[in-house]
């Protein structure tokens, strides 16, 4: 079993929600509050539980090679700036403390909806792209099935061409045995 990572949230988050830390969990948008990266920000990736962790998107360190990887960062040096709350176990809970707190839970409400919205939309966003992309490389290059097959249908063709014209002169020859047979 894992221990959950809290991070901080930011001032606003507090005062709508009455909670000062939440779990993390991939999606949230953090900022980061110190070190090298103060102020530089995006979505959380991973979470990393073990080795207490957080990898954000958008925040990479060059390796030796050129190429560019996602870092773990301490959760400390984060603050939340926007929840994740498509999670019906997450929105339970934030509801529960809302109420504790006296907040007002249609507002999270609201938001929650709104957040599944975007979630659809851009899953049905990213399935139209696939698609589309799919048709346009269909179009470009046929695979190499479609590639395969047609080499097979052209030796086939070959080698029905090779035996008609064998056959052919098969019975060229006959008729030239019997011509000479007859004279």
């Amino acid at each position: 079993m894992f221990v959950k990572i809290n991070v901080n949230l930011n001032k606003e988050l507090r005062e709508k929600y009455g909670v000062r830390s939440f779990p993390v969990t991939k999606g949230d948008l953090v900022l980061v509050k110190s070190g090298k990266r103060k102020g530089e920000g995006g979505k959380i990736s991973f979470v990393d539980h073990r080795t207490r962790g957080i990898q954000v998107e958008g925040l990479n360190i060059a390796k030796a090679d050129g190429k560019e990887k996602q870092y773990l960062i301490r959760p400390e040096k984060l603050v939340i700036t926007k929840l994740d709350i498509t999670d019906e176990r997450r929105l339970e809970r934030l509801k529960e403390i809302a109420a504790i707190k006296h907040k007002d839970i249609t507002a999270i409400e609201k938001e929650a909806v709104e957040q599944k919205k975007e979630a659809e939309a851009l899953t049905y966003q990213d399935e139209s792209e696939s698609i589309q992309e799919a048709e346009t490389i269909s179009e470009e290059e046929p695979s190499t099935i479609s590639q395969n097959e047609e080499m097979d249908i052209v030796d086939e063709n070959e080698e029905k061409e090779d035996a008609e014209e064998e056959n052919a002169e098969d019975q060229v020859r006959k008729e030239e045995d019997s011509n000479d047979n007859q004279e």
